[in-house]
């Protein structure tokens, strides 16, 4: 297995946030957190901070940087917390860089480079809206990427 930072057109084949099915949120979502299995099916790890979806405000945190700045308001329900975190890996793997520090220039540098539909980097942009209540949701999220890899790679 691999982890989705070193495969990541594997990695956008089922992101979706994989905790919130189960009424749970991960709160690590991140490209170190997922392995690839021979299948090209993705595996989440490190669920230590996972909490119950009804849960406002855990008591621990989540990684710097994968997570929207507590100065900037309502970071929303955890579910929510996982769909920014999700759109934070998504452009990291996009964009090829390990830190989601200044990653906004470098996914439009790419998305341009790999010539991507509107439809999916709208999607992708709109899961770290920093209105929790305008991402899209992790069903949407699926739908969308799974629509457009299926195009990519015919």
């Amino acid at each position: 297995m691999t982890t989705a930072r070193t495969e990541p057109r594997a990695s956008s084949r089922s992101c979706r946030a994989p905790a919130a099915a189960a009424g749970w949120a991960w709160r690590d979502c991140k490209p170190n957190n997922f392995l690839i299995e021979k299948n090209h099916k993705l595996r989440a790890l490190d669920f230590e901070g996972a909490c119950r979806l009804a849960e406002t405000d855990p008591p621990w945190g989540a990684t710097p940087g994968y997570t929207r700045p507590r100065r900037s308001g309502d970071s929303g329900s955890p579910e929510a917390m996982d769909l920014y975190a999700l759109g934070t890996s998504i452009m990291q793997l996009i964009a090829k860089t390990e830190s989601p520090i200044n990653l906004a220039t470098a996914f439009r540098r790419e998305i341009k480079k790999r010539n991507l539909p509107l439809r999916l980097v709208k999607t992708i942009e709109g899961l770290r809206s920093p209105s929790p209540r305008r991402r899209p949701s992790a069903r949407a999220t699926q739908a969308v990427i799974e629509l457009h890899v299926q195009q990519l790679q015919s």
